[in-house]
């Protein structure tokens, strides 16, 4: 799930009724590992990105702008890297990728201010 402010800019005054476009994004990732069996923890970090085609629906009451919309993206992320600590000071790295993935994004629900 993806939350989170955003900006959209329309050339002209945003408009009433069905919209379509495409969305972006680049993704940085943390990862914690904790595993009680194995007394074992690590954390790392990843980076991938996002890209979809949305469609979707806006209404506009005077200055208040309501969206409902969604999509269909694909996303990849590049090497996680993982260091992992055991009980015994064991150090080691672990090297996990992605497979680029596609799916339906979601159902997007939007409140904004049109200027």
């Amino acid at each position: 799930m993806q939350c989170g402010p955003g900006i959209r800019f329309y050339p002209r005054k945003a408009l009433n009724g069905i919209f379509a476009g495409i969305y972006a994004d680049y993704l940085r990732i943390k990862v914690k590992y904790d595993d009680d069996y194995f007394a074992e923890q690590g954390k790392g970090v990843g980076a991938g990105y996002v890209v979809a085609g949305w469609i979707g629906y806006k209404w506009i009451f005077n200055n208040l702008v309501l969206e409902a919309s969604t999509g269909y993206g694909y996303s990849k992320l590049k090497d996680i890297t993982v260091q992992v600590n055991n009980s015994g000071g064991y150090l080691r790295e672990e090297v996990h990728e992605s497979d680029f993935q596609g799916g339906w994004t979601g159902i997007g629900l939007g409140i904004g201010i049109a200027l």
